[in-house]
């Protein structure tokens, strides 16, 4: 069939406006499926309006090509919005469930993520997922009804290559601009990724954080200083009289959270009873550390406390920083080895999750346990329980302790992981008494969740009755990952009377981010144990608990960036989310020269860890 020119140009002005119209629709849609819906973020779009085109042009530029591909408007419509309304529906799904966007990095995680949904309660959106589906399927329909003209192929391929060379123009100049992206949303916290997702857009955020898991350099960053500082700080390492075996428990989402008010139990019955006892001891030291997430991010903790490097340091937008090591990199376990320690790690769950078989590998760990080998293991709901990671623990510390070497080892327990429901355990826990009256849903998260604090309290006990029966000097470390998200937008805290997350005061955005932590010498050790040489303050950044126990052990000498740690701990023992405290205890948003010098050192000595340091321990 031959066209006429008319109908060729009524065929170019029905394909613009139909691009015109799908495009705004397309954002329209993106925005109403934001998380906590579409009016704060139109009122910030209102206030900053270069969020608009921020926003807009992603979307634009997936309904370019995919128009210049199929050659039909329609096509392009249905096609271009399932791509954009599916990933904004991940991020609503993903952020319902975690408190935790959709960034592109996670599109490597469909595993994990996979194998980690049936341990959360999700809440689906059917209808949303509905609408989306309906309105692709519109799209698909009158592009079946309504054929156009394809342009030639040649200038497809040509628009085609236009609007993705405009796309990865911008990438680096515009959507990875940290310049640009700072002062969008001023009043809010960077650290707060949800909210500045929420409020400033899915998609200019999601893309802003397409580089996988980058590692800032500081402002003005010399290789050969820090390197001068290394030789400066290092000290003479001279072998303890006593090397203790060091035993690392990290465990999931073990916080104090029924020591407040709101709770009346008798002293004996509150679930974490047995923690404070053992932290009463004259054998013990115990506080809190301030970690780098709050409801997910066990492994940042980890990082954490291994490398001494905080998570919140490595860039503005890092989540997950054990996928920034791809390397052998300087940490405890390293030293440790140096030293003369036998390591060893353990985990009950999956070697790939976190990818921490190679992580642990590259950090210096030895033997490295997981999941795999944990075969007929006792499980409480769908976790191996406590009790069987103390049965595993146990056995493996039988074969291991009294060697020719010490021992430093580090597990990680998995029986308290979200989500809480009644059918996490298959009957209903003890309800805990409180002073106040919570809905139904919010008494039954909290009800599993303190059975599995009770748990892991009892499994805390038995260790230390463990080691109190061995003849060897054991110090135990034993912490929480982060606190538990319970319930969506801090639910069961907001009935409870609770910290309500980062909008409130320094000492409530703190409170957040704490978990407790223990240090702890078994009777053979304890004479030998100088617990006040530490001069350890209440809290402390988790960042620093790995640096103290390091100065413990009679380690100095062995690492110049430890030997750093333990100057710089005691002059800002705190740093995160924006808030500091320093050695007197004094809790400010703003920081003096010196404390300036410190956060610059810290900074400069991540970069150098992670990007330039080699391997100077073990292998």
């Amino acid at each position: 069939m031959k066209f006429h020119r008319h109908t060729v140009t009524h065929t170019a002005l029905v394909t613009v406006i139909s691009l015109l119209a799908a495009w705004g629709l397309l954002f329209l849609t993106v925005l109403m499926i934001q998380p906590g819906g579409v009016t704060e973020t139109l009122r910030m779009f209102w206030q900053d309006k270069l969020l608009i085109p921020l926003n807009a042009f992603p979307i634009l530029a997936v309904l370019l090509v995919c128009y210049w591909i199929l050659g039909n408007p329609f096509a392009a419509a249905g096609t271009a919005g399932l791509i954009v309304n599916l990933l904004s529906y991940v991020n609503l799904v993903k952020t319902d469930c975690r408190n935790d966007p959709f960034i592109p990095a996670d599109i490597g995680l469909v595993r994990e993520a996979v194998n980690a949904a049936g341990e959360y309660t999700l809440n689906l959106r059917i209808g949303t997922l509905a609408g989306i589906l309906a309105l692709g399927a519109l799209c698909f329909l009158l592009a079946a009804v309504f054929r156009v003209k394809h342009p030639r192929w040649q200038v497809r391929v040509i628009g085609a290559v236009a609007v993705l060379g405009a796309f990865v123009w911008s990438m680096p100049k515009v959507y990875q601009s940290v310049e640009l992206y700072t002062p969008r949303g001023e009043n809010l916290s960077k650290s707060n990724v949800p909210e500045v997702f929420r409020l400033c857009g899915f998609p200019y955020c999601f893309l802003h954080n397409y580089d996988l898991y980058p590692i800032e350099k500081p402002e003005g960053y010399q290789k050969s200083t820090v390197e001068q500082w290394a030789e400066e700080d290092a000290a003479e390492y001279t072998k303890p009289g006593v090397q203790p075996n060091v035993i690392f428990i990290m465990c999931e989402s073990y916080s104090d959270l029924s020591d407040e008010d709101v709770f009346q139990y008798a002293e004996e019955d509150n679930p974490m009873y047995g923690f404070h006892r053992l932290a009463a001891s004259d054998r013990a030291r115990s506080g809190h550390i301030v970690v780098s997430n709050y409801g997910a991010g066990t492994a940042n903790t980890e990082f954490d406390v291994l490398t001494g490097i905080q998570t919140n340091m490595v860039s503005p937008n890092n989540v997950s920083s054990f996928r920034v090591i791809h390397k052998p990199i300087n940490a405890l376990p390293w030293d440790y080895q140096a030293a003369g320690y036998e390591t060893y790690f353990t985990h009950p769950g999956y070697s790939w999750f976190y990818n921490r078989d190679n992580v642990y590998q590259f950090l210096g760990m030895e033997e490295r346990v997981f999941n795999e080998t944990y075969t007929d293991a006792d499980r409480k709901g769908t976790m191996i329980s406590d009790q069987a990671f103390y049965e595993h623990l146990s056995a493996a510390l039988d074969e291991k302790l009294g060697g020719d070497k010490p021992l430093f080892a580090y597990g990680v327990t998995i029986q308290n992981h979200q989500a809480y429901p009644y059918s996490k355990y298959g009957f209903e826990p003890e309800k805990p008494p409180l002073s106040t009256t919570i809905a139904d849903g919010a008494m039954e998260t909290l009800s599993v969740y303190l059975e599995g604090v009770r748990d892991s309290t009892a499994m805390l006990e038995k260790l230390c009755d463990y080691f109190d029966s061995r003849e060897e000097p054991i110090l135990l470390v034993f912490y929480g990952d982060h606190r538990p998200a319970l319930g969506q937008d801090y639910r069961v805290y907001r009935e409870l009377g609770l910290m309500t997350g980062e909008t409130d005061t320094s000492e409530d955005i703190l409170d957040t981010y704490k978990t407790p932590y223990l240090l702890w010498a078994n009777k053979a050790y304890a004479p030998d144990c100088d617990f006040d040489s530490l001069d350890l303050p209440e809290t402390i950044s988790s960042n620093f608990l790995g640096a103290a126990v390091y100065e413990l052990t009679g380690m100095t000498g062995t690492d110049p960036y430890f030997d750093t740690l333990e100057e710089l701990r005691r002059s800002l023992p705190v740093i995160s989310h924006g808030v500091y405290v320093d050695g007197t205890g004094s809790v400010s948003t703003e920081t003096t020269d010196s404390q300036e010098e410190v956060l610059r050192r810290l900074a400069w000595w991540k970069y150098y860890r992670l990007k330039d340091e080699p391997l100077h321990q073990g292998g």
